[in-house]
C-alpha cells in the first residue's frame, strides 16, 4: 500500500482518492448506476489512475469496456446506454460502440462511423455469413483501439482476403479481449494466420478459439500461423488465451497460440488442439526468440495438452525442430513455468517435450508427455524429454514420459536432452543442465542416456538424477549415453534406474567417457545382452586420450550393479576415483559425496540431492 501511495503522490494523485470512501479501493456505491452522470464520471476517474497505477507495474489494466460492463451488470443493454455512457466518456475524446450484428463488425474501419481507434464492445452471438469477413485492421492502417468480446461467440469465422496477415484483426496494435471464435475453418496460402489476429504488436487477453481447423500452405519461407496469432511482434503480449482447434502449416513456424513470437511476450495460455508442421512447430509457440539483448522474448506460465507432430520435413533437408511448448526457443529468449503434456512425434532432427532446439534459457518446466520417433524416419534423431538439442541452460525442470527412438537410426536420446553443446553461433554459448531429473523410460539406438543422450564440447551437467530405465544398441548410460569432448563436466548427479545394452558401452553413469567426473554414483543394475567387455558399474570405457584418469573423482557404484566401475580397467588399470561400495555404505555416503547431498530417511534411503 505504501509503495502504491508513493507512486500515486508522484504522479499527482491525491491521497484521498486513493484509500478514502470514494477511493479506487473501495467503489463508490452508486458505481452500478448507468443513469447517473456523476457516478459514470467517478467511475471513469478511478479507472485512469488505477491505469497510472498498472502501467508503472507492468500490468494489464482494466479499460473503458470493462467500467460500462460493471454498470449494467444484469441489465439488459441498449443504444441509450451507451450514449448515456458516451456523453460523459467524450470529455476524454473517447467513444464507445456497441456490436450486436455482423454488419456492425464488418464495419469497423469501413465506415467513418466505426473507426479503428473506437472502443467496441460485443452483446450479442454473431454467426458469420458464408461470403465471410475481411480482417480488420492491415499493415499500412492497423486496429489501435478496443474490441471486448464480452464472451460472446463469433460462429463459423470465414476471412475473405488476398494477401498475408488474415485473422478476425488483421493487424492488431490495440487490445483485443474477450474474444471467442467457434468452427473457424480456413485453409489458406498466405502467412500470418491467427484466429484471432494475423499480427499483433498490441495486447490479446481472454481469447478462445474453439472447434475449428486452421491450415496454411504459404510458401517454405514460413506458414507463420497459430491458433490465437501468426506474429506476435515486440511490443504484443498474448496473454490468458486458450486454443481448442487444430492447426497445422505446409511449412515451417506453426504454434498452438503463436506461430512466431518475435521479441514478444506469451504467459498464461493453453493448447488443447493437435498442432503439425514440418518444422519449428510447438504447442505453445513455434518459435520464440529475441530481436537482441534489449529487446527479448518471453513465454511462461504455459501449458500444452494436444498432440504436437513434426512431419513432411523434405522441404527442410530434415532439419525439422518439434516441442511439446515450443520448436525452437532462439537466442534472447525465456521459456519457463510451462508444462507439456500432449505426446511429442517428429521424423526430423530435433524434438522435445517442452522444446525442439533451445539457444537460451528454459527454467522451470515439466513434460509428462511421451516423446518419440514416428516409425519409419529417415534420419538420425536427437529427442530429450525436455529439449531435443541444447546448447545453452536448462534448470528446475522434470521429465516424466518416455522418451523413444528408432531402432535402425544413430539417434541421440535422453530423458532431458537428447545431445547437449556449446555453440559460437550468433553468440558464444556454454551448455548446462541443473537440477533436473528423469522419472521416463528411455529407449533407442545409439547414444541413450537417463539425463543425456551425448554431450559434445562446452557441456556441464550438475546437481541432476535419472531413476528412468534406459535401453538402447550401444553407448547406454544413466546419466549420458556418451560424453565425447574433453572440454564437459558431470557434477553431483547420480542414476537409480536400471541400465540395458545390446552390445557395447554400457555405464551407470555413462556409456564412453572423456570428460570430468565428481561426485557421483550409480545404484541402478547395468546389464548387457552380448559378450563385450565394454560394460561397467560407473562407465562402460574411459577414454584416456581425452581425460586422464585422475579426473575421475569421488564417484561411486553399488556392489550388486555391476562386478567392475570401467570397461576397459584390465587396458587402463583401475580408477583411483571410482568405487564399488555395498548397500549400507552407500545409505550413509551423503557427507563423503558433498555439499550437494543430503541424507535420505526414505525408501531405498540412498542419498539425495539437497533440492529435492
Amino acid at each position: 500500500m505504501v509503495t502504491i501511495i508513493v507512486l500515486l503522490i508522484l504522479a499527482g494523485v491525491a491521497i484521498n482518492l486513493t484509500i478514502g470512501s470514494n477511493g479506487i479501493f473501495k467503489r463508490a456505491e452508486n458505481a452500478t448506476n448507468i443513469y447517473d452522470e456523476k457516478a459514470i464520471e467517478e467511475n471513469l476517474e478511478m479507472l485512469y489512475q488505477e491505469q497510472m497505477i498498472d502501467e508503472a507495474a507492468g500490468r494489464i489494466s482494466r479499460d473503458e469496456t470493462d467500467v460500462f460492463l460493471e454498470m449494467t451488470k444484469g441489465k439488459e443493454v441498449s443504444q441509450e446506454d451507451i450514449e448515456r455512457f458516451n456523453n460523459v466518456l467524450g470529455k476524454y475524446s473517447k467513444k464507445l460502440y456497441g456490436i450486436w450484428t455482423i454488419e456492425d463488425l464488418k464495419s469497423i474501419g469501413n465506415n467513418e462511423e466505426y473507426p479503428l481507434d473506437g472502443i467496441y464492445i460485443q452483446f450479442k452471438d454473431i454467426t458469420m455469413e458464408e461470403e465471410g469477413i475481411s480482417p480488420i485492421g492491415k499493415e499500412a492502417n492497423q486496429f489501435t483501439g478496443i474490441y471486448n468480446g464480452n464472451g460472446k461467440k463469433i460462429e463459423e469465422l470465414n476471412i475473405k482476403a488476398e494477401g498475408d496477415n488474415i485473422g478476425l484483426f488483421g493487424v492488431n496494435s490495440g487490445k483485443i479481449e474477450n474474444v471467442t471464435v467457434e468452427n473457424c475453418n480456413l485453409e489458406l496460402n498466405y502467412a500470418f494466420v491467427g484466429a484471432i489476429a494475423g499480427v499483433n504488436n498490441g495486447i490479446i487477453t481472454k481469447c478462445t478459439n474453439n472447434n475449428g481447423e486452421i491450415h496454411s500452405t504459404a510458401d517454405n519461407n514460413g506458414s507463420i500461423v497459430g491458433g490465437m496469432v501468426g506474429l506476435n511482434k515486440e511490443d504484443g503480449l498474448v496473454e490468458g488465451c486458450t486454443n481448442n482447434s487444430n492447426i497445422s502449416g505446409e511449412y515451417k513456424l506453426v504454434g498452438g497460440i503463436v506461430g512466431y513470437n518475435l521479441g514478444a511476450k506469451i504467459e498464461n495460455c493453453n493448447n488443447y488442439g493437435n498442432i503439425s508442421g514440418p518444422s519449428q512447430v510447438g504447442g505453445i509457440a513455434g518459435n520464440t526468440g529475441g530481436v537482441d539483448e534489449s529487446s527479448t522474448a518471453y513465454l511462461g506460465n504455459c501449458n500444452n495438452y494436444g498432440n504436437v507432430e513434426g512431419k513432411n520435413i523434405e522441404q527442410y533437408n530434415n532439419d525439422g525442430s518439434i516441442g511439446g511448448i515450443a520448436g525452437l526457443n532462439y537466442h534472447y529468449s525465456i521459456i519457463e513455468k510451462s508444462k507439456n503434456e500432449g505426446i511429442v512425434k517428429c521424423d526430423s532432427w530435433y524434438a522435445g517435450g517442452i522444446i525442439g532446439i533451445n539457444y537460451d534459457t528454459v527454467n522451470n518446466c515439466i513434460n509428462k508427455g511421451e516423446v518419440q520417433s514416428i516409425s519409419g524416419a529417415s534420419t538420425s534423431q536427437q529427442i530429450g524429454g525436455i529439449v531435443g538439442r541444447n546448447a545453452c541452460i536448462i534448470k528446475e525442470c522434470l521429465n516424466t514420459g518416455d522418451v523413444s527412438g528408432t531402432t535402425d537410426n544413430f539417434d541421440y536420446i535422453g530423458g532431458i536432452a537428447g545431445v547437449m553443446n556449446g555453440t559460437s553461433y550468433v553468440r558464444t554459448l556454454e551448455a548446462k543442465i541443473e537440477k533436473c531429473y528423469n522419472s521416463g523410460n528411455i529407449t533407442g539406438n545409439n547414444n541413450i542416456g537417463g539425463l543425456v543422450g551425448r554431450t559434445s564440447e562446452l557441456g556441464e551437467i550438475n546437481s541432476c538424477y535419472n531413476i528412468g530405465d534406459v535401453t538402447g544398441n550401444s553407448l547406454v548410460g544413466g546419466i549420458t549415453g556418451a560424453t565425447v569432448g574433453g572440454a564437459n563436466y558431470i557434477y553431483n548427479s547420480y542414476n537409480k534406474g536400471k541400465i540395458s545394452s545390446i552390445t557395447e558401452y554400457a555405464g551407470g553413469i555413462t556409456g564412453i567417457i572423456r570428460c570430468k567426473i565428481e561426485n557421483c554414483y550409480n545404484s541402478g543394475k547395468v546389464e548387457m545382452q552380448s559378450t563385450s567387455d565394454r560394460v561397467g558399474g560407473l562407465f562402460g570405457t574411459l577414454d584416456i586420450s581425452y581425460v586422464e584418469k585422475e579426473k575421475i573423482k569421488n564417484c561411486y557404484y553399488l556392489d550388486s550393479s555391476y562386478s567392475k566401475a570401467c570397461g576397459n580397467e584390465s587396458v587402463i588399470g583401475n580408477i583411483e576415483g571410482a568405487k564399488s561400495i555395498t548397500d549400507e555404505e552407500l545409505k550413509n555416503l551423503a557427507e563423503t559425496l558433498g555439499s550437494e547431498f543430503k541424507k535420505n530417511e526414505e525408501g531405498d534411503m540412498y542419498p539425495k540431492l539437497i533440492w529435492e
